[in-house]
Protein backbone atom coordinates (compact mmCIF):
# COMPACT_ATOMS: atom_id res chain seq x y z
CA UNK A 1 0.00 0.00 0.00
CA UNK A 2 1.06 3.22 -0.16
CA UNK A 3 2.57 5.07 2.82
CA UNK A 4 0.48 6.99 5.10
CA UNK A 5 0.53 10.64 4.89
CA UNK A 6 0.94 12.10 8.19
CA UNK A 7 -0.70 15.73 7.91
CA UNK A 8 1.05 18.04 10.61
CA UNK A 9 -1.46 19.12 12.93
CA UNK A 10 -1.81 23.06 12.34
CA UNK A 11 -0.60 25.04 15.49
CA UNK A 12 -2.65 27.57 16.73
CA UNK A 13 -1.56 30.91 17.08
CA UNK A 14 0.35 30.74 20.02
CA UNK A 15 1.96 34.10 22.26
CA UNK A 16 5.70 33.71 20.30
CA UNK A 17 6.60 36.86 23.09
CA UNK A 18 8.44 35.31 26.34
CA UNK A 19 6.79 34.93 29.48
CA UNK A 20 9.68 36.40 31.34
CA UNK A 21 9.70 33.87 34.03
CA UNK A 22 13.14 33.27 36.08
CA UNK A 23 13.80 30.12 37.92
CA UNK A 24 12.37 30.91 41.27
CA UNK A 25 8.49 31.21 39.14
CA UNK A 26 8.92 35.22 39.85
CA UNK A 27 7.74 37.57 37.25
CA UNK A 28 11.00 39.05 36.39
CA UNK A 29 11.57 42.73 34.28
CA UNK A 30 11.33 41.19 30.66
CA UNK A 31 14.47 41.82 28.69
CA UNK A 32 13.10 40.21 25.15
CA UNK A 33 16.09 40.99 22.80
CA UNK A 34 17.40 37.78 22.89
CA UNK A 35 14.04 36.53 21.91
CA UNK A 36 12.95 39.12 19.50
CA UNK A 37 16.05 38.20 17.27
CA UNK A 38 15.72 34.51 17.90
CA UNK A 39 12.61 35.01 16.16
CA UNK A 40 13.80 36.54 13.43
CA UNK A 41 16.53 34.44 12.72
CA UNK A 42 14.15 31.69 12.66
CA UNK A 43 11.55 33.33 10.41
CA UNK A 44 14.39 33.89 8.00
CA UNK A 45 15.76 30.10 7.92
CA UNK A 46 18.63 31.01 9.75
CA UNK A 47 18.04 28.07 12.48
CA UNK A 48 21.70 28.02 13.91
CA UNK A 49 21.36 31.73 15.05
CA UNK A 50 17.66 31.43 15.96
CA UNK A 51 18.76 28.40 18.01
CA UNK A 52 21.74 30.26 20.34
CA UNK A 53 19.41 33.20 20.96
CA UNK A 54 16.68 31.10 22.20
CA UNK A 55 19.09 29.37 24.52
CA UNK A 56 20.61 32.62 25.89
CA UNK A 57 17.17 33.89 26.88
CA UNK A 58 16.99 30.68 28.27
CA UNK A 59 19.45 31.06 30.81
CA UNK A 60 17.87 34.33 32.13
CA UNK A 61 14.38 32.59 32.13
CA UNK A 62 14.53 28.81 32.12
CA UNK A 63 11.24 27.90 32.21
CA UNK A 64 9.66 30.18 30.00
CA UNK A 65 7.71 27.38 28.12
CA UNK A 66 6.57 29.59 24.66
CA UNK A 67 10.77 30.02 24.36
CA UNK A 68 11.02 26.59 24.68
CA UNK A 69 8.25 25.62 22.32
CA UNK A 70 10.34 28.33 19.66
CA UNK A 71 13.57 26.30 20.64
CA UNK A 72 12.18 22.90 19.96
CA UNK A 73 10.52 23.88 16.65
CA UNK A 74 13.87 24.90 15.92
CA UNK A 75 16.13 21.83 16.79
CA UNK A 76 13.36 19.73 14.36
CA UNK A 77 14.12 22.20 11.72
CA UNK A 78 18.06 21.19 12.45
CA UNK A 79 17.39 17.56 12.55
CA UNK A 80 18.09 17.46 16.24
CA UNK A 81 15.50 14.83 17.26
CA UNK A 82 16.51 14.71 20.45
CA UNK A 83 17.00 17.88 21.62
CA UNK A 84 13.66 18.76 20.02
CA UNK A 85 12.19 16.43 22.16
CA UNK A 86 13.75 17.57 25.43
CA UNK A 87 12.64 21.47 24.19
CA UNK A 88 8.80 20.46 24.15
CA UNK A 89 8.80 18.12 26.74
CA UNK A 90 9.90 21.53 28.80
CA UNK A 91 7.36 23.56 27.17
CA UNK A 92 4.90 21.31 28.23
CA UNK A 93 6.27 21.59 32.06
CA UNK A 94 4.56 25.19 31.69
CA UNK A 95 1.67 24.78 28.97
CA UNK A 96 0.24 21.13 30.13
CA UNK A 97 -3.24 22.01 28.99
CA UNK A 98 -2.31 22.54 25.79
CA UNK A 99 -2.81 20.17 23.44
CA UNK A 100 -0.64 21.48 20.08
CA UNK A 101 2.33 20.98 22.31
CA UNK A 102 1.31 17.89 23.26
CA UNK A 103 0.55 16.77 19.46
CA UNK A 104 3.57 18.23 18.21
CA UNK A 105 5.74 16.28 21.08
CA UNK A 106 3.93 13.30 19.65
CA UNK A 107 5.27 14.20 16.14
CA UNK A 108 8.72 14.30 17.77
CA UNK A 109 8.45 10.95 19.30
CA UNK A 110 6.79 9.32 15.79
CA UNK A 111 9.90 10.25 14.40
CA UNK A 112 12.43 8.56 17.19
CA UNK A 113 10.23 5.24 16.54
CA UNK A 114 8.75 5.60 19.76
CA UNK A 115 5.26 4.96 18.84
CA UNK A 116 4.01 4.31 22.34
CA UNK A 117 5.31 7.95 23.54
CA UNK A 118 3.85 9.29 20.28
CA UNK A 119 0.38 8.01 21.10
CA UNK A 120 0.14 8.68 24.17
CA UNK A 121 1.19 12.32 23.44
CA UNK A 122 -1.73 12.41 20.65
CA UNK A 123 -4.61 11.14 22.85
CA UNK A 124 -3.67 13.62 24.97
CA UNK A 125 -3.96 16.37 22.53
CA UNK A 126 -7.25 14.87 20.98
CA UNK A 127 -8.54 14.43 24.65
CA UNK A 128 -7.76 18.23 25.53
CA UNK A 129 -9.52 19.46 21.80
CA UNK A 130 -11.25 16.83 19.91
CA UNK A 131 -11.31 19.10 16.91
CA UNK A 132 -7.70 20.02 16.57
CA UNK A 133 -7.01 19.65 12.84
CA UNK A 134 -4.74 16.85 11.65
CA UNK A 135 -4.54 15.29 14.92
CA UNK A 136 -6.76 12.11 14.13
CA UNK A 137 -4.54 11.70 10.65
CA UNK A 138 -1.60 11.96 13.04
CA UNK A 139 -2.20 9.06 14.89
CA UNK A 140 -3.56 6.79 12.39
CA UNK A 141 0.29 7.29 10.63
CA UNK A 142 1.56 5.86 14.23
CA UNK A 143 -1.38 3.16 14.82
CA UNK A 144 -0.09 1.94 11.13
CA UNK A 145 3.21 1.93 12.02
CA UNK A 146 2.13 -0.10 15.17
CA UNK A 147 0.73 -2.39 12.86
CA UNK A 148 -2.82 -2.06 14.76
CA UNK A 149 -4.56 -1.53 11.11
CA UNK A 150 -8.26 -1.48 12.11
CA UNK A 151 -7.26 1.56 15.09
CA UNK A 152 -5.37 2.94 12.14
CA UNK A 153 -8.78 2.49 9.52
CA UNK A 154 -11.28 4.11 12.87
CA UNK A 155 -8.79 6.93 13.42
CA UNK A 156 -8.69 7.52 9.32
CA UNK A 157 -12.26 7.32 9.44
CA UNK A 158 -12.24 10.52 11.86
CA UNK A 159 -10.31 12.02 9.97
CA UNK A 160 -11.87 12.06 6.82
CA UNK A 161 -14.95 13.11 8.37
CA UNK A 162 -13.55 16.06 10.22
CA UNK A 163 -11.07 17.08 7.20
CA UNK A 164 -13.49 15.45 3.82
CA UNK A 165 -11.49 18.23 1.82
CA UNK A 166 -7.96 16.59 2.11
CA UNK A 167 -7.69 14.27 -0.90
CA UNK A 168 -4.80 12.72 1.20
CA UNK A 169 -6.86 11.29 3.99
CA UNK A 170 -9.39 9.41 1.73
CA UNK A 171 -6.16 8.06 -0.42
CA UNK A 172 -4.70 6.78 2.96
CA UNK A 173 -7.90 5.27 3.90
CA UNK A 174 -8.23 3.32 1.28
CA UNK A 175 -4.73 2.30 1.04
CA UNK A 176 -5.56 1.00 4.29
CA UNK A 177 -8.45 -0.86 3.73
CA UNK A 178 -6.45 -2.89 1.06
CA UNK A 179 -3.71 -3.45 2.37
CA UNK A 180 -6.20 -5.47 4.97
CA UNK A 181 -7.58 -7.58 1.67
CA UNK A 182 -10.99 -5.39 2.14
CA UNK A 183 -10.61 -4.86 -1.59
CA UNK A 184 -14.48 -3.62 -2.07
CA UNK A 185 -14.12 -1.34 0.68
CA UNK A 186 -11.24 0.18 -0.61
CA UNK A 187 -12.18 0.02 -4.35
CA UNK A 188 -15.58 2.37 -2.77
CA UNK A 189 -13.19 4.94 -1.09
CA UNK A 190 -11.50 5.40 -4.33
CA UNK A 191 -14.08 5.93 -6.00
CA UNK A 192 -15.64 8.12 -4.42
CA UNK A 193 -12.85 9.96 -3.71
CA UNK A 194 -12.42 10.18 -8.04
CA UNK A 195 -15.67 11.85 -7.68
CA UNK A 196 -14.91 14.42 -4.73
CA UNK A 197 -11.58 15.07 -6.41
CA UNK A 198 -12.20 14.64 -10.15
CA UNK A 199 -8.92 16.33 -10.96
CA UNK A 200 -6.79 14.38 -8.47
CA UNK A 201 -4.68 12.13 -10.73
CA UNK A 202 -3.01 10.19 -7.95
CA UNK A 203 -6.54 8.79 -6.90
CA UNK A 204 -7.46 7.55 -10.19
CA UNK A 205 -3.60 6.10 -10.54
CA UNK A 206 -4.23 4.63 -7.18
CA UNK A 207 -7.42 3.01 -8.06
CA UNK A 208 -6.18 1.42 -11.40
CA UNK A 209 -3.07 -0.14 -9.80
CA UNK A 210 -5.50 -1.76 -6.89
CA UNK A 211 -8.70 -3.02 -9.64
CA UNK A 212 -5.06 -4.20 -11.85
CA UNK A 213 -3.80 -6.47 -8.91
CA UNK A 214 -7.41 -8.16 -8.56
CA UNK A 215 -8.06 -8.88 -12.15
CA UNK A 216 -10.23 -5.71 -12.91
CA UNK A 217 -7.55 -5.03 -15.95
CA UNK A 218 -9.94 -2.92 -18.24
CA UNK A 219 -11.26 -1.21 -15.48
CA UNK A 220 -7.76 -0.40 -13.77
CA UNK A 221 -6.71 0.22 -17.82
CA UNK A 222 -8.92 3.13 -17.90
CA UNK A 223 -8.32 5.04 -14.40
CA UNK A 224 -4.86 4.61 -15.52
CA UNK A 225 -5.34 6.54 -18.67
CA UNK A 226 -7.97 9.20 -16.50
CA UNK A 227 -4.74 9.56 -14.01
CA UNK A 228 -2.62 10.32 -16.93
CA UNK A 229 -4.90 12.79 -19.20
CA UNK A 230 -4.86 14.42 -15.42
CA UNK A 231 -1.28 14.76 -15.49
CA UNK A 232 0.31 13.70 -18.63
CA UNK A 233 4.04 14.19 -17.59
CA UNK A 234 3.90 11.73 -14.51
CA UNK A 235 6.51 9.64 -16.04
CA UNK A 236 5.20 7.15 -12.65
CA UNK A 237 1.87 6.83 -13.97
CA UNK A 238 3.50 6.48 -17.62
CA UNK A 239 5.36 3.79 -16.52
CA UNK A 240 2.43 2.05 -14.49
CA UNK A 241 0.47 1.83 -17.37
CA UNK A 242 3.03 0.93 -19.66
CA UNK A 243 3.95 -2.01 -17.88
CA UNK A 244 0.26 -3.19 -17.09
CA UNK A 245 -0.07 -3.23 -21.05
CA UNK A 246 3.14 -5.09 -21.27
CA UNK A 247 1.92 -7.60 -19.20
CA UNK A 248 -1.63 -7.84 -20.75
CA UNK A 249 0.21 -8.67 -23.58
CA UNK A 250 -1.16 -5.52 -25.46
CA UNK A 251 2.62 -4.76 -26.81
CA UNK A 252 1.38 -2.49 -29.64
CA UNK A 253 -0.34 0.27 -26.16
CA UNK A 254 2.56 -0.86 -24.02
CA UNK A 255 4.85 0.23 -26.88
CA UNK A 256 3.09 3.76 -27.19
CA UNK A 257 3.32 4.00 -23.38
CA UNK A 258 6.90 4.01 -23.49
CA UNK A 259 7.39 6.13 -26.52
CA UNK A 260 5.59 9.08 -23.98
CA UNK A 261 7.73 8.39 -21.11
CA UNK A 262 10.66 8.20 -23.72
CA UNK A 263 9.62 12.00 -24.71
CA UNK A 264 9.13 13.26 -21.63
CA UNK A 265 11.94 12.00 -20.30
CA UNK A 266 14.53 11.21 -22.65
CA UNK A 267 16.76 9.62 -20.01
CA UNK A 268 14.66 7.28 -18.44
CA UNK A 269 16.27 3.80 -18.30
CA UNK A 270 13.65 1.63 -17.85
CA UNK A 271 11.44 3.71 -20.74
CA UNK A 272 14.31 3.70 -22.76
CA UNK A 273 14.79 -0.32 -22.39
CA UNK A 274 11.39 -1.58 -22.37
CA UNK A 275 11.14 0.63 -25.57
CA UNK A 276 14.15 -1.06 -27.35
CA UNK A 277 12.62 -4.52 -26.30
CA UNK A 278 10.01 -3.91 -28.00
CA UNK A 279 11.20 -2.40 -31.06
CA UNK A 280 13.61 -5.12 -31.81
CA UNK A 281 16.85 -2.90 -31.27
CA UNK A 282 19.51 -4.82 -29.90
CA UNK A 283 21.56 -3.06 -27.21
CA UNK A 284 24.83 -5.00 -25.80
CA UNK A 285 23.59 -5.09 -22.22
CA UNK A 286 20.49 -3.44 -20.12
CA UNK A 287 21.04 -0.17 -18.70
CA UNK A 288 22.88 0.06 -15.18
CA UNK A 289 20.27 2.23 -13.63
CA UNK A 290 17.77 0.16 -15.49
CA UNK A 291 18.80 -2.96 -13.29
CA UNK A 292 19.35 -0.84 -10.10
CA UNK A 293 16.17 0.65 -10.28
CA UNK A 294 14.17 -2.61 -11.16
CA UNK A 295 15.98 -4.11 -8.42
CA UNK A 296 15.48 -1.73 -5.65
CA UNK A 297 11.72 -1.01 -6.04
CA UNK A 298 11.52 -5.29 -6.27
CA UNK A 299 13.51 -6.34 -3.32
CA UNK A 300 10.65 -6.20 -0.67
CA UNK A 301 8.39 -8.77 -2.06
CA UNK A 302 10.82 -10.39 -4.38
CA UNK A 303 11.38 -13.62 -3.25
CA UNK A 304 7.37 -14.02 -3.12
CA UNK A 305 7.06 -13.07 -6.44
CA UNK A 306 9.94 -15.76 -7.32
CA UNK A 307 9.07 -18.38 -5.61
CA UNK A 308 5.30 -18.33 -5.07
CA UNK A 309 4.18 -16.78 -8.34
CA UNK A 310 7.17 -17.87 -10.48
CA UNK A 311 7.70 -21.17 -9.67
CA UNK A 312 11.70 -20.25 -9.90
CA UNK A 313 14.22 -22.91 -8.93
CA UNK A 314 17.04 -21.56 -10.73
CA UNK A 315 19.19 -21.73 -7.89
CA UNK A 316 18.62 -25.23 -6.71
CA UNK A 317 19.02 -26.60 -10.26
CA UNK A 318 22.40 -24.84 -10.32
CA UNK A 319 22.99 -26.47 -7.25
CA UNK A 320 22.28 -29.59 -8.73
CA UNK A 321 24.56 -29.74 -11.89
CA UNK A 322 27.65 -28.16 -10.32
CA UNK A 323 26.78 -31.56 -7.71
CA UNK A 324 26.57 -34.05 -10.50
CA UNK A 325 29.89 -32.24 -12.35
CA UNK A 326 32.17 -31.46 -9.83
CA UNK A 327 30.83 -34.37 -7.31
CA UNK A 328 28.89 -33.87 -4.07
CA UNK A 329 32.00 -33.96 -1.76
CA UNK A 330 33.65 -31.31 -3.82
CA UNK A 331 34.46 -27.88 -1.38
CA UNK A 332 35.57 -24.26 -2.78
CA UNK A 333 37.63 -22.24 -0.67
CA UNK A 334 36.29 -18.67 -2.07
CA UNK A 335 32.96 -17.98 -4.37
CA UNK A 336 31.53 -15.14 -5.97
CA UNK A 337 28.33 -15.19 -6.06
CA UNK A 338 27.51 -12.42 -8.92
CA UNK A 339 24.60 -10.44 -8.80
CA UNK A 340 23.50 -12.15 -5.48
CA UNK A 341 20.23 -10.71 -5.23
CA UNK A 342 18.24 -11.58 -1.66
CA UNK A 343 20.80 -14.51 -1.25
CA UNK A 344 18.53 -17.68 -2.51
CA UNK A 345 21.84 -18.27 -4.31
CA UNK A 346 24.16 -17.86 -1.05
CA UNK A 347 21.70 -20.33 0.75
CA UNK A 348 21.51 -22.71 -1.98
CA UNK A 349 25.87 -22.97 -2.38
CA UNK A 350 26.86 -21.50 1.04
CA UNK A 351 27.34 -25.56 2.55
CA UNK A 352 30.36 -26.03 0.22
CA UNK A 353 32.23 -23.11 0.36
CA UNK A 354 34.49 -21.78 3.16
CA UNK A 355 33.85 -18.13 2.24
CA UNK A 356 31.19 -16.31 0.18
CA UNK A 357 31.09 -13.16 -1.30
CA UNK A 358 28.22 -11.65 -3.14
CA UNK A 359 28.06 -8.47 -5.56
CA UNK A 360 24.90 -6.65 -6.90
CA UNK A 361 24.00 -3.72 -8.53
CA UNK A 362 20.86 -3.43 -6.24
CA UNK A 363 21.34 -1.82 -2.32
CA UNK A 364 18.24 -2.99 -1.84
CA UNK A 365 18.92 -6.78 -2.71
CA UNK A 366 22.02 -6.59 -0.98
CA UNK A 367 20.55 -5.60 2.14
CA UNK A 368 18.17 -8.29 1.92
CA UNK A 369 20.95 -10.65 0.91
CA UNK A 370 22.92 -9.74 4.40
CA UNK A 371 19.81 -10.82 6.51
CA UNK A 372 20.40 -14.36 5.57
CA UNK A 373 23.95 -14.28 7.19
CA UNK A 374 25.78 -16.53 4.37
CA UNK A 375 28.04 -13.92 2.74
CA UNK A 376 31.82 -12.96 3.96
CA UNK A 377 31.54 -10.05 2.00
CA UNK A 378 28.76 -8.20 0.28
CA UNK A 379 29.61 -5.11 -2.10
CA UNK A 380 27.52 -2.75 -4.32
CA UNK A 381 28.87 -2.95 -7.69
CA UNK A 382 29.05 -3.82 -11.57
CA UNK A 383 30.32 -7.58 -12.05
CA UNK A 384 32.94 -6.69 -14.59
CA UNK A 385 34.19 -3.56 -12.80
CA UNK A 386 34.04 -5.78 -9.54
CA UNK A 387 36.63 -8.52 -11.24
CA UNK A 388 38.87 -6.11 -12.50
CA UNK A 389 39.32 -4.35 -9.34
CA UNK A 390 39.67 -7.61 -7.45
CA UNK A 391 42.80 -8.55 -5.50
CA UNK A 392 42.00 -12.43 -5.01
CA UNK A 393 41.24 -15.37 -7.55
CA UNK A 394 38.13 -17.19 -6.70
CA UNK A 395 37.76 -21.29 -7.11
CA UNK A 396 33.68 -21.09 -7.61
CA UNK A 397 31.47 -18.36 -9.58
CA UNK A 398 27.67 -18.38 -9.47
CA UNK A 399 25.69 -16.38 -11.87
CA UNK A 400 22.02 -17.29 -11.29
CA UNK A 401 19.59 -15.70 -13.87
CA UNK A 402 21.99 -12.37 -14.68
CA UNK A 403 23.30 -12.86 -17.75
CA UNK A 404 19.08 -12.20 -18.72
CA UNK A 405 20.50 -8.26 -18.31
CA UNK A 406 23.30 -9.07 -20.46
CA UNK A 407 23.39 -9.20 -24.44
CA UNK A 408 26.93 -9.19 -25.61
CA UNK A 409 28.59 -11.56 -22.77
CA UNK A 410 32.34 -11.07 -24.15
CA UNK A 411 33.55 -9.16 -20.98
CA UNK A 412 32.31 -11.08 -18.38
CA UNK A 413 33.71 -14.56 -19.49
CA UNK A 414 36.90 -12.32 -19.87
CA UNK A 415 36.95 -10.60 -16.39
CA UNK A 416 35.57 -13.94 -14.96
CA UNK A 417 38.69 -15.62 -16.30
CA UNK A 418 40.93 -13.55 -15.22
CA UNK A 419 40.32 -13.79 -11.61
CA UNK A 420 39.91 -17.58 -12.17
CA UNK A 421 42.26 -20.69 -10.11
CA UNK A 422 43.26 -23.37 -11.93
CA UNK A 423 40.46 -25.84 -12.26
CA UNK A 424 38.15 -23.42 -11.09
CA UNK A 425 34.58 -23.98 -11.86
CA UNK A 426 31.65 -21.34 -13.11
CA UNK A 427 27.69 -22.24 -13.18
CA UNK A 428 24.98 -20.00 -14.51
CA UNK A 429 21.91 -19.65 -16.21
CA UNK A 430 20.47 -18.33 -19.63
CA UNK A 431 17.58 -18.25 -21.36
CA UNK A 432 17.21 -19.97 -24.54
CA UNK A 433 17.33 -18.48 -27.62
CA UNK A 434 17.90 -20.55 -31.13
CA UNK A 435 17.89 -17.50 -33.98
CA UNK A 436 21.37 -15.50 -32.89
CA UNK A 437 24.22 -15.57 -30.32
CA UNK A 438 21.71 -13.41 -27.89
CA UNK A 439 18.86 -11.34 -28.87
CA UNK A 440 16.56 -8.50 -26.02
CA UNK A 441 13.57 -10.55 -25.68
CA UNK A 442 9.85 -8.43 -25.21
CA UNK A 443 10.51 -9.30 -21.65
CA UNK A 444 13.16 -7.11 -21.63
CA UNK A 445 15.67 -9.82 -20.89
CA UNK A 446 18.40 -11.15 -23.01
CA UNK A 447 18.14 -15.03 -24.17
CA UNK A 448 21.52 -16.66 -25.18
CA UNK A 449 22.29 -20.00 -27.62
CA UNK A 450 24.11 -22.63 -26.58
CA UNK A 451 26.46 -22.08 -29.55
CA UNK A 452 27.17 -18.84 -28.23
CA UNK A 453 28.41 -20.04 -24.52
CA UNK A 454 30.13 -22.78 -26.21
CA UNK A 455 32.12 -20.67 -28.10
CA UNK A 456 33.09 -17.85 -25.86
CA UNK A 457 33.81 -20.62 -23.07
CA UNK A 458 36.44 -22.45 -25.74
CA UNK A 459 38.05 -18.82 -26.63
CA UNK A 460 38.51 -17.98 -22.99
CA UNK A 461 40.05 -21.17 -21.56
CA UNK A 462 36.82 -22.97 -20.17
CA UNK A 463 35.81 -26.43 -20.87
CA UNK A 464 31.86 -27.31 -20.84
CA UNK A 465 31.86 -29.42 -18.04
CA UNK A 466 28.21 -30.00 -18.09
CA UNK A 467 25.21 -28.71 -20.27
CA UNK A 468 21.24 -29.35 -19.62
CA UNK A 469 18.00 -27.70 -21.03
CA UNK A 470 16.00 -26.97 -18.19
CA UNK A 471 12.46 -24.91 -17.18
CA UNK A 472 13.43 -21.53 -14.98
CA UNK A 473 10.76 -20.17 -13.76
CA UNK A 474 7.12 -19.33 -15.13
CA UNK A 475 5.77 -16.10 -17.69
CA UNK A 476 2.42 -16.31 -17.44
CA UNK A 477 1.12 -19.66 -18.50
CA UNK A 478 4.04 -20.66 -19.65
CA UNK A 479 7.26 -21.79 -18.95
CA UNK A 480 10.72 -19.66 -19.75
CA UNK A 481 12.98 -22.42 -21.08
CA UNK A 482 16.77 -22.29 -20.42
CA UNK A 483 20.33 -23.20 -20.86
CA UNK A 484 22.32 -24.20 -17.11
CA UNK A 485 25.78 -24.15 -17.77
CA UNK A 486 28.73 -25.66 -15.62
CA UNK A 487 31.94 -24.57 -17.33
CA UNK A 488 35.62 -25.44 -16.03
CA UNK A 489 38.69 -23.32 -16.93
CA UNK A 490 40.52 -26.12 -19.00
CA UNK A 491 44.27 -25.33 -18.16
CA UNK A 492 45.26 -27.25 -14.89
Amino acid sequence: MGRIKRKKPKQKKHREQPGGVRENGRQAPLDASDFEAALAHERNGALDRAAAGYERFLKNFPQDPNAWFNLGRVRMGQGDLDGAATAFGLALAGRPQDPVCHATLGNVFHLQEKYDAALACFHQARKLTPELPGIDAAMANTLHRMNRPQAAIDALGRAVAADPSNPDLHHNLGHTLEKQGRIEEAVAVFRRAETAFPKNHRISLSLGNLLFSHGQADEAISALEKAIALAPHDTYALSTLAHKLHKLGRLREATAAYARMVAVNPDHPTAGHMLAALTGHQAEKAPTAYVKTTFDLMAERFEDHLVDELAYAAPALLRGVLDEAAGTATRFDHTLDMGCGTGLSGLAFGDITQRLTGIDLSPAMLAKAREKGVYAELVETDIVDFLDRAETAFDLFIAVDVMVYLGNLEPVFAAVRRRARPGAYWVFSTERCTTADFTLTHSGRYAHSRRYIEHLASGQGFGVALHRRDNLRREGENWVNGHLFVLRVSDP
